[in-house]
């Protein structure tokens, strides 16, 4: 679970010296998923016509309301919590102790 402890208990200037750069894993998570999901591709490959863009793009929105997409967002959260959590111990590897 993450902690309460968030950015707006530090000042910009240590935040921004003790955090690593994002790692973009979380889109990795939906890519391999979407990617993967064969009936995805066959439906947006069945659109033609006018309005293609916004036909995919339903598409991809119920993707992501659908159990796939769902259980893709709880694996970034996951991910999300654990690199928090390993952002948060570093920061107190900074602090002096008592």
């Amino acid at each position: 679970m993450v902690t309460d402890l968030d950015r707006s208990n530090f000042g910009d200037d240590l935040w921004l010296s003790t955090s690593p750069p994002p790692q973009h894993s979380a889109p990795g998570v939906y890519s391999d998923d979407l990617g993967t999901d064969a009936e995805f591709w066959r439906t947006c490959a069945q659109e033609r016509g006018d309005g293609y863009r916004n036909k995919v793009n339903r598409h991809n929105a119920r993707w992501f309301e659908a159990d796939p997409g769902k259980e893709a967002d709880e694996r970034v959260v996951d991910l999300i919590a654990l690199e928090w959590t390993k952002t948060v111990a570093g920061v107190k590897e900074l602090m002096p102790t008592p």
